[in-house]
């Protein structure tokens, strides 16, 4: 979705499916909140004015409770009004994105209102931090500066070893470097499978039934030295915070939906080192749901 009050890295589409950081962004100026169950019970273009008014210079609070004032009664929360949250950078936010100073108030000034809401929102999550500062610079009235030290946050991973056996492993690297496998489509359907299986969390695990998953990055990585495939993962909730079961089950379902396409000519593969650690991302940007592209990398230095 292509919206001045929702971030790309949110993914969105056009009905707002989840609220986006502008509709928390309302909420925190409006001492109020509706559930996921209460937005869901909103017309597309309630859940988009309330979007539009938390994007702005500074929101309306009466304007914000009439919109949220139409949402189910049962689905209102009340909390603390803070619309000072935003004034200035909050202490995590140096961490999360890996600058060695903090942002000046000259540079934060730069950045527009729902862009300082959304990075001291997302500074527990340094991946959405991240992905959230690249897509600000481009919109700030003034030169910001890069983090200066590489990402560094949770993510999720998973590995897929092609075998010992030397010519159907030369082979299956061979396909994975040129994106051949399957006639192009195997990689596309080892993706697809594990944003699909993030996406419905909620519904496999009944600790999670509440937790709606929000934006899930996942892409992978060819390792030809080794002839492994490094499957790795980021998701969030809806809210912004990093969802580990979720993010790791988006790994590990691509990996093995890969594992199940080389089986048969590569007896010997296996899955291995499933885990979620602090990692730098090693995979580069998640595109187009239908889209994965291969790097051939050095060794991990584990």
């Amino acid at each position: 979705m292509s919206s001045p009050f929702v971030f790309a890295f949110e993914e969105l589409t056009d009905d707002l499916p989840r609220p986006p950081l502008a509709a928390l962004r309302l909420y925190n100026w409006a001492g109020a909140a509706i559930t996921l169950r209460g937005w869901l019970a909103l017309r597309p273009d309630q859940r988009a004015a309330i979007a539009t008014e938390g994007s702005r210079e500074a929101p309306s609070v009466e304007v914000a409770r009439a919109l949220l004032s139409r949402a189910p009664v049962r689905e209102l929360q009340l909390r603390r009004a803070d619309p000072e949250f935003e004034a200035q950078p909050v202490t995590a936010l140096e961490a999360a994105l890996g600058l060695q100073r903090q942002l000046t108030a000259l540079e934060w000034g730069a950045l527009p209102p729902l862009g300082r809401f959304a990075l001291n929102a997302l500074a527990s999550n340094a991946r959405l931090a991240w992905r959230a500062f690249e897509e600000l610079r481009l919109r700030a009235s003034g030169p910001i500066g890069m983090p200066t030290l590489p990402f560094r946050g949770l993510v999720a991973s998973c590995e897929v070893h092609l075998g010992s056996e030397a010519p159907a492993r030369a082979s299956l690297v061979g396909l994975l470097e040129r994106g051949a496998m399957l006639n192009g489509r195997g990689m596309v359907l080892a993706r697809a499978a594990g944003l699909r299986a993030a996406r419905r969390v909620h519904e496999l695990f009944d600790l999670h039934a509440e937790r709606e998953c929000g934006a899930v990055e996942l892409d992978a990585r060819l390792d030809a030295s080794r002839a492994v495939v490094v499957w790795q993962a980021h998701a969030s909730t809806w809210t912004g915070e990093f969802f580990g079961a979720a993010a790791l089950l988006a790994a590990t379902t691509a990996a093995s939906c890969l594992f199940d396409m080389i089986i048969d000519v590569a007896p010997s593969a296996s899955l291995e080192a499933a885990r979620i650690s602090q990692d730098v991302w090693r995979v580069g940007p998640a595109e187009a749901e239908e889209t994965t592209w291969f790097r051939a990398a050095p060794p991990r230095a584990d």
